[in-house]
């Protein structure tokens, strides 16, 4: 919940300030405004399912021992 709130604030504080550095022309004008505001909540939206899925991760990592062995084989 945390990294929603963290990309929430830094996408809304991004956002304000490019608005006072380029106005609302130059919002229009630099295409890269929106990626990095847009970014900056899908990454935040990202780190959440990493965390909120950190023990499904590990109960699939526990059953299946057979991983480790393939890797060793290989190399």
């Amino acid at each position: 919940m945390i990294y929603l709130l963290m990309g929430l604030v830094s996408a809304t504080l991004f956002g304000i300030s490019a608005v006072t550095v380029y106005g609302t022309e130059g919002l229009l004008a630099n295409a890269w405004i929106d990626y990095v505001f847009w970014w900056l909540i899908a990454a935040s939206v990202g780190l959440a399912l990493v965390e909120s899925t950190a023990g499904l991760r590990c109960s699939i990592c526990r059953r299946v021992p057979v991983l480790p062995v393939l890797f060793d084989e290989v190399l």
